[in-house]
C-alpha cells in the first residue's frame, strides 16, 4: 500500500551557494539533507544551518547527515552511526547557527513565514 505522504528533496541542495529550501511552494513535514554544508564556505554553512533552524522551529523535521562536529552542534538531536549501528543517540540544546546579529555580519536575512 502506498503512503499518501510526499517527500520533498530539492535538486538545489546539491549545488553550492544555493538555498536548501529552494523556491518550492510545498509545505514539507520532513527535509532530508545529505551533507548540505560539505562543499560550502563557512559563512554559507552558517546561513544554511540558520535556515534549517528556522524551519525546525516552524515544525519541519530536518534529517541531516554530516561529518562536521560543528554542524552537528546546531542540531537538537544527534545520532552517531558507525558500521551501520547506532553508537549514540542524544538530545542536546542546539547551538544557534548565528552567534551574532545578521546585520553585524553583513548578511541580510529575510523574515520567513512558514505554514
Amino acid at each position: 500500500m502506498r503512503s499518501s505522504a510526499s517527500v520533498w528533496a530539492p535538486a538545489s541542495i546539491t549545488r553550492p551557494r544555493s538555498s536548501p529550501a529552494g523556491s518550492s511552494n510545498a509545505s514539507p513535514k520532513v527535509i532530508l539533507a545529505d551533507e548540505p554544508t560539505g562543499n560550502l564556505d563557512s559563512q554559507t554553512s552558517v546561513d544554511v544551518m540558520a535556515l534549517f533552524q528556522e524551519l525546525g522551529q516552524a515544525g519541519i523535521t530536518i534529517v541531516l547527515v554530516t561529518h562536521e562536529p560543528d554542524i552537528a552542534e546546531c542540531a537538537s538531536r544527534v545520532i552517531v552511526v558507525k558500521d551501520g549501528n547506532v553508537v549514540t543517540d542524544r538530545k542536546q540544546v542546539p547551538r544557534p547557527a548565528r552567534t551574532e546579529s545578521p546585520s553585524s555580519s553583513g548578511v541580510s536575512v529575510e523574515k520567513r513565514e512558514y505554514p
